[in-house]
């Protein structure tokens, strides 16, 4: 077992073989790797206690302080009009209401490594009563309280996302139109229906107003009260033009009469009746989806909407020409809009009715590629903030169970804007942004830059409003890297580990500081509802989606992200028309030139602070006051970002140089944290031959890849290193502490340890194959 001690030596350990060979542009070694030399066991005590690279000084404690959050154009803000900013975690189901030892315990941790925000996601699944499922059990309750009493405590706000396919109780049927047909088609579950269906949002409805109604008796407040209620969602994944919608319709023969009906209620007010209906369509209309509906009459009130999105994206649209049905679509969907934005503004209305002034959130669900998604866009956004999902990366567990699978073994460092960050093209003028779900999912390798892009990419140059990493139901860092359930299964979403919330301390400083400027826009694109009536985009955008990960890309080139804010204006009008030419002449709306921020393989930021170059697999620099950080694959690079520079020996590392002090940058902090992470993974984890399957999930306890790097800071006035000119080590490293830093090694917790690094000249070398570290602190006199 290793001891930490003095050190004086640094031999590199990484083997030169797969050095060269990710340096020649081969895929890095799988096989095995955990058990190669400079792997160590990352083995934290979870002590939430005082440490170094501690946060709890940081949050702006109790949770709410400052008054009730609110949407202040583009961006959040409370009601003293203080900046907001949330960067958190997933809670999910039961996790929601833990016991109060946990709950104590799960704030601590939260604290500590800087999380703000709590995203408690979809539990009223669990902790419901058995025979309604709009009411929490009393027991319950008692948990729920006292976990968002704990977190508002200290400093940690909570967004609500309860509701995920609301599953009707027994005691909810009798309220329903179609109760039994429910339960018996589509074992009760709301899904898709809810969006048009009167009695289901109702039952949406009162679930959300009983919430916010309760009176929490440790705060004394109702949560439509409580200002640490930083949002409130009205549905997870789930919207009018998702999938799930066509397939739900069709297996419920009462509501689908219902929506029929609608639809036809809605024709006969822009086409009076057949005739006016047919003038419009075509002849070949009516009918063309026998399968929906067959027999179709307006005056039957017998028309089905078509909601399937494939009909109405590129291939559908191609065959809707064909077939005579273009028209007909165009209205479908505009009506699938007005059901939609009706929907939200019921809720809108009834949540403000209950006391609720906080900000909201439609869905942060992404429609498919085409019409959908941009009406699905244009909906969401009447509601406040717009707020979206994505994953990268990894494989699919077969009943949470790792499987033999291939998976994505590649990294978003290649290509600027794909991955996570391409949903951030859904930005929209003058509406907050938040990633509410995300993850970089195993066995990707390199799980390590997914939440360095998002803070200084996404939160920071975009100017995102909140971050939720997806999940978190742990009180301390897991054992494993996959999160172990307790039945004895395994999930691909784990926060808990130290190449992601490990690095939240030098990211959540990041952030909080605002550290890394906002970003000005460099592209617009209209999106027209005149013009999506008529099936007109005036732009070009292909989005793909395989379950959980999405992209997108067209219109305007992904890597624009890595420049500068990318923006959709949302209007009513055409943007064809003579006064929107004349606006946007006024306003002086450019094409983006991405020829101005792009110099051979590297895109620096409008900002100057961010620096991303595609060359080989990709990396990326911060060079901000408080923040210096080298990002990816850069091996053997020597990165000068100001008073810094940092060259990494490993082929793939994170290094963040931070400033302990607020209000202090790097030149003047008198204490800096070093964070350096690389690969995670579990005791004998393996991989196919190829690395693209995994044959083993592996074993606690979870072994890290040693980073190896030099690391030299210059500072004016002698507050920098003891210079030593003969290069005497010892020398340097006896130096009275008067004129010379200390650079200290920390433990797993971020505790001080015995063990120090010499540095000379200002210049010192961290070896995690050796310190077994992954976490360093430079004090200055």
């Amino acid at each position: 077992m290793f001891t930490f001690g003095t050190l004086v030596s640094r031999a590199p350990c990484l083997p030169s073989m797969v050095a060269l060979a990710l340096l020649a542009g081969a895929p890095f070694a799988q096989a095995n790797a955990a058990t190669e030399d400079g792997w160590f066991p990352f083995k934290p005590a979870n002590d939430n206690g005082a440490s170094v690279i501690g946060m709890a000084d940081w949050l702006d404690k109790p949770a709410g302080r400052h008054g009730m959050t609110k949407i202040d154009g583009d961006h959040l803000s409370f009601a003293d009009n203080t900046a907001a900013v949330f960067w958190g975690v997933n809670n999910c189901n039961q996790g929601c209401a833990p016991k109060k030892d946990e709950a104590d315990r799960r704030a601590a941790f939260y604290a500590k490594y800087g999380v703000n925000a709590v995203r408690q996601h979809k539990f009223m699944q669990t902790i419901c009563e058995p025979d309604d499922a709009t009411t929490i059990t009393a027991a319950n309750w008692e948990l729920f309280d006292y976990n968002f009493a704990a977190l508002k405590k200290v400093g940690i706000y909570s967004g609500w996302s309860p509701i995920y396919y609301l599953q009707i109780k027994p005691g909810n049927k009798a309220a329903l139109v179609a109760g039994e047909e429910l339960s018996s088609k589509v074992g009760g579950n709301t899904m898709g229906l809810v969006n048009f269906a009167p009695d289901l949002q109702q039952l949406h409805i009162d679930l959300l107003v009983k919430l916010l109604k309760h009176k929490n008796p440790l705060t004394g407040l109702t949560y439509a009260e409580d200002p640490a209620l930083a949002y409130l969602e009205i549905q997870n994944e789930d919207d009018i033009f998702w999938w799930s919608t066509d397939k739900q319709v069709l297996a419920c023969p009462t509501y689908k009469k219902m929506f029929c009906k609608q639809f036809c209620d809605w024709l006969r007010i822009k086409y009076k009746d057949q005739a006016g209906l047919l003038a419009a369509w075509g002849p070949r209309a009516l009918n063309a989806f026998k399968d929906h509906l067959d027999n179709e009459s307006l005056d039957q009130d017998a028309i089905f909407p078509n909601c399937n999105p494939w009909f109405v994206g590129p291939d559908g649209m191609k065959m809707a020409k064909e077939q005579g049905t273009e028209q007909r679509l165009f209205d479908a969907f505009r009506f699938l809009a007005d059901c939609q934005t009706k929907y939200y503004a019921k809720v809108t209305a009834a949540v403000r009715a209950a006391g609720y002034k906080g900000p909201l959130i439609g869905s942060p669900w992404q429609a498919a590629e085409g019409l959908s998604h941009y009406y699905n866009i244009y909906c969401d956004q009447q509601v406040g903030i717009l707020d979206r999902h994505n994953y990268f990366g990894g494989g699919t567990p077969n009943g949470w169970q790792f499987a033999p699978t291939k998976f994505d073994n590649s990294s978003m460092l290649s290509h600027p804007g794909s991955g996570l960050l391409s949903s951030g093209l859904q930005l929209v003028t003058g509406h907050p942004f938040s990633l509410s779900e995300w993850d970089t999912q195993l066995p990707n390798d390199w799980l390590a830059e997914g939440a360095p892009i998002i803070a200084a990419y996404g939160m920071g140059l975009q100017g995102w409003s909140m971050s939720y990493q997806f999940a978190s139901d742990g009180s301390g860092f897991s054992d494993a890297v996959d999160h172990r359930q307790p039945w004895g299964g395994s999930t691909l979403w784990n926060t808990d580990v130290p190449t992601k919330i490990g690095i939240y301390p030098a990211l959540a400083r990041m952030i909080y500081s605002g550290d890394i400027k906002r970003g000005p826009v460099i592209s617009q694109r209209k999106l027209s509802l005149a013009e999506l009536e008529q099936g007109k985009v005036g732009f070009a955008e292909t989005v793909k989606q395989q379950g959980d990960v999405k992209s997108i890309s067209g219109a305007v080139p992904p890597e624009a992200i890595a420049a500068g804010r990318v923006e959709i204006t949302c209007t009513d009008k055409p943007s064809d028309t003579k006064e929107d030419k004349k606006a946007d002449k006024k306003d002086d709306i450019k094409p983006l030139d991405m020829a101005a921020y792009t110099s051979g393989t590297i895109i620096t930021s409008a900002t100057k602070q961010l620096a991303w170059d595609t060359a080989g697999q990709g990396c990326f620099t911060i060079d901000a006051p408080g923040t210096k950080a080298v990002v990816g694959f850069a091996p053997k690079r020597a990165f000068t970002l100001g008073q810094a520079t940092i060259t990494i020996d490993n082929p793939f590392a994170v290094v963040f140089i931070t400033s302990l002090e607020r209000g202090k940058d790097i030149a003047t902090a008198k204490s800096l944290l070093v964070t350096a992470v690389a690969r995670a993974r579990n005791t004998g984890m393996r991989f196919n031959a190829a690395g693209d399957t995994i044959e083993d999930i592996g074993k606690a306890p979870m072994l890290l890849e040693g980073v190896q790097a030099t690391i030299t800071i210059k500072r004016a006035g002698g507050a920098g290193a003891k210079t030593v000119k003969d290069g005497d080590q010892k020398k340097a490293a006896t130096a009275p502490a008067a004129t010379a830093p200390t650079v200290t090694v920390l433990d797993h917790d971020g505790r001080r340890t015995d063990a120090t690094i010499p540095m000379i000249d200002g210049k010192f070398v961290i070896d995690g194959t050796h310190d077994h570290a992954i976490y360093y602190e430079i004090t200055y006199p």
